[in-house]
């Protein structure tokens, strides 16, 4: 007895697309998951070497360039330390999207507290999660040491 193949000859065309569109999705959804986790992890490591770079160049700093950092970041008379932030090889996020603020507790003085804050906007790729977009903020906190 011969099999009719014939009526099955594109079936396999069909199926494999159907397979290649859900494994394409989740393939770029990864992706894109991988991108939010770093962008992340990259404000949160640029917020505590931004309030490192604060914590040892207070009022008693003589020996560092910028000493006696201006006044908190994202201050207008006192940007030091957004400017450091945002010189920073930035990688994929784009500095000019960035908001940096903070606040030094008690003036410039050794033991008071500087806190820096980020906050930024990423959007997922269009294709992923169209029109999507999750607004970080990271802070981090050091006593000033200088």
């Amino acid at each position: 007895m011969m099999k009719n193949t014939h009526r099955k000859r594109g079936s396999s065309l069909a199926e494999t697309v159907m397979v290649m569109l859900v494994m394409l999705g989740m393939t770029f959804g990864l992706i894109d998951f991988g991108r939010l986790m770093y962008t992340y992890a990259f404000l949160t490591n640029v917020a505590q070497m931004g309030t490192r770079w604060a914590s040892v160049r207070g009022s008693k700093c003589t020996l560092l360039d910028h000493c006696d950092a201006d006044g908190p970041p994202g201050d207008p008379n006192g940007t030091d330390v957004a400017t450091w932030i945002t010189s920073q090889d930035i990688g994929i996020v784009n500095p000019g999207l960035m908001s940096i603020s903070g606040d030094y507790a008690v003036g410039n003085a050794p033991g008071s507290l500087v806190v820096v804050y980020i906050t930024y906007p990423f959007t997922f790729l269009p294709f992923v999660l169209p029109n999507t977009t999750v607004n970080f903020r990271v802070a981090s906190r050091y006593h000033i040491t200088n």
